[in-house]
């Protein structure tokens, strides 16, 4: 996915086929919607260093939230 100001702008067919979202609902969702409560935090946390400048891993794996409610392993690549 590829997300901007919070909204998700684009989805890849990997991302719908993990989370069981259209590209409508997709695209009318904010980023922390799929992301799990239990990694909001470090997603976050990245995410602000990495705007600061600081190293900080730009791949990793988190917890996704599915559409029909079911927790999911996605690889998450991040870049500003």
């Amino acid at each position: 996915m590829i997300v901007g100001e919070g909204n998700i702008l684009y989805v890849n067919p990997a991302f719908k086929e993990i989370t069981g979202y259209s590209d409508e609902e997709a695209l009318a969702m904010q980023f922390w919607d799929v992301i799990h409560p239990d990694m909001r935090e470090l997603v976050k946390e990245r995410g602000i260093a990495r705007q600061r400048g600081e190293t900080v891993p730009s791949r990793y794996e988190i917890k996704a939230l599915t559409k029909d409610g079911q927790t999911k392993w996605m690889d998450l690549a991040a870049t500003v």
